[in-house]
C-alpha cells in the first residue's frame, strides 16, 4: 500500500477522491470533521454516510482534526472548553471511521 494519502477537498467530492483512492492503492485523509460548519450541524449524518462508503476500503484513514481558532492552552476558560469538546468530537469520529491517525495542525 503506498504512503501517500490523498484529501478530499469538501463532503461533495469526496466519492470521487474515494473511488480515486481505491483505483490507486492511496490512502485517504478526511478533513470534512476540521470543521466547525460540519461539527455544529449534521456531523453525525455525514459520519454515518462515510462509514457505508468506506465498508471494504484498503487503505490507512487518517482524520484532519479540527484546528481553526483552537486554544486548548487558553487562559479563558470557555476557549479551553470549546477547544477541548473539538477534539473528543474528532476523537470519537477517527474511532468511528477506523482512521489510523488524527492531524490536528
Amino acid at each position: 500500500m503506498s504512503k501517500i494519502y490523498i484529501q478530499p477537498p469538501d463532503d461533495d467530492s469526496f466519492d470521487k477522491f474515494l473511488m480515486y483512492a481505491k483505483q490507486h492503492g492511496y490512502n485517504l485523509e478526511i478533513a470534512s470533521f476540521a470543521y466547525s460548519n460540519i461539527l455544529d450541524a449534521n456531523w453525525r449524518e455525514i459520519l454515518k454516510d462515510y462509514q457505508q462508503k468506506l465498508r471494504g476500503f484498503k487503505g490507512t484513514i487518517s482524520l484532519h482534526g479540527a484546528f481553526q481558532d483552537l486554544t486548548i492552552h487558553s487562559r479563558d476558560k470557555k476557549i479551553r472548553k470549546v477547544a477541548k469538546q473539538r477534539i473528543f468530537q474528532n476523537l470519537e469520529i477517527a474511532k468511528a471511521l477506523n482512521a489510523k491517525y488524527i492531524v490536528f495542525q
